[in-house]
């Protein structure tokens, strides 16, 4: 059976088709664990009608304080498959999502089974555009050791691959390898799907990638990704150093590509701040900066590339000077999307 664990909050225009989605995949046992955490719009009565119309579907009421990572944990303290999946509510799946990632683990043997997905983001009129990523175009089925699959991980470009990603939802879990390792999520944090995958990564002993797109992410105004920098989203790029201290004494031949994917995203960070100036979030640049000074001497001597090197030296020099760097790279930007016209 597969624990399907869906938190929910304020999705009411999303949840019906998401829920929908995955009861349509009859062909696997599975129960349908939906967890309603504070919710103000009627999220919660259209989950308590699901609850009524399908046994599958177990109906939770959480307190208005629990996060999604909460919301998740009780979810797997609660589960009773042999394999968990994880859909956010206001994403849905394929009807064979299910089928297509148990039969790739192979009666359980493997630990992790990841498919493709796509972006699906909704227009002004109402038209629906759908993206679908290049790596779906791969026909066969690949199974990969850990070993195997944490060097892919590491080799490949961070910013643009979707293949082996971070988030948690395009993937079906091993229930057996999670509990056994005790495996939850971090409370009070963003990108918290970064450290799960790790962590799964870290204690897994076989991995299938599936080049089928089955699962469809919404991208929306207000969801936690694309709303305004917070204190918890300005210190994401913990979570890249997690990785990084995690993997790389594994496999050192990859510390200079790690290295390029931290910098990129303390960049990104730097410049969310700077075009949304917060009180609260006064004191990240600086910790931004104390955290790479530790690492300047070795990440100065592995980045492969000149402009990651400046990025280096210009955080490290001060707050202001980077800040100087990101104004002339963004100028720079616009004058040769000028010329190009």
């Amino acid at each position: 059976m597969v624990s399907v664990i869906i938190p929910v909050y304020n999705v009411e225009p999303y949840l019906e088709e998401c829920v929908k989605s995955v009861l349509d995949n009859k062909e696997i046992p599975m129960e349908v664990l939906l967890l309603n955490n504070g919710s103000t719009d009627k999220s919660m009565e259209i989950c308590e009608r699901f609850g009524k119309e399908y046994e599958s579907v177990v109906v939770y009421d959480l307190p208005a304080e629990y996060g999604l990572s909460e919301a998740r944990n009780y979810g797997m303290d609660h589960a009773k498959g042999e394999y968990l999946l994880f859909v956010d509510s206001d994403d849905y799946i394929a009807k064979d999502m299910i089928r297509t990632l148990v039969e790739a683990s192979q009666n359980g043997t493997v630990d992790l089974v990841e498919c493709c997905y796509a972006t699906v983001e909704e227009t002004k009129d109402g038209e629906r555009k759908i993206r679908y990523p290049q790596i779906a175009t791969q026909k066969e089925r690949e199974y990969l050791t850990k070993e195997e699959a944490i060097r892919y991980y590491l080799s490949k470009n961070m910013m643009t691959d979707n293949k082996m990603d971070v988030v948690v939802w395009n993937k079906l879990y091993s229930r057996r390898l999670i509990e056994k390792y005790g495996i939850r999520f971090r409370n009070n944090i963003n990108s918290e799907d970064v450290y799960f995958t790790a962590d799964v990564r870290n204690v897994m002993k076989s991995y299938c990638f599936v080049p089928e797109v089955k699962y469809f992410y919404r991208l929306r105004q207000g969801s936690i990704m694309r709303s305004k920098i917070t204190r918890k989203r300005a210190v994401t790029y913990g979570c890249y150093e997690y990785c990084y201290d995690m993997f790389i004494d594994m496999f050192p031949e990859y510390r200079s590509n790690c290295a390029v994917s931290v910098v990129w995203h303390m960049f990104e960070i730097l410049k969310l701040i700077r075009n949304n100036p917060d009180e609260s979030l006064a004191d990240i640049p600086e910790l931004i900066r104390s955290n790479l000074i530790k690492r300047k001497e070795e990440w100065l001597r592995i980045l492969p590339d000149k402009v990651t090197k400046k990025m280096v030296r210009k955080i490290c020099k001060s707050v202001d000077a980077c800040y100087k760097y990101l104004a002339w790279l963004e100028w720079k930007g616009k004058v040769l999307k000028h010329i190009k016209g």
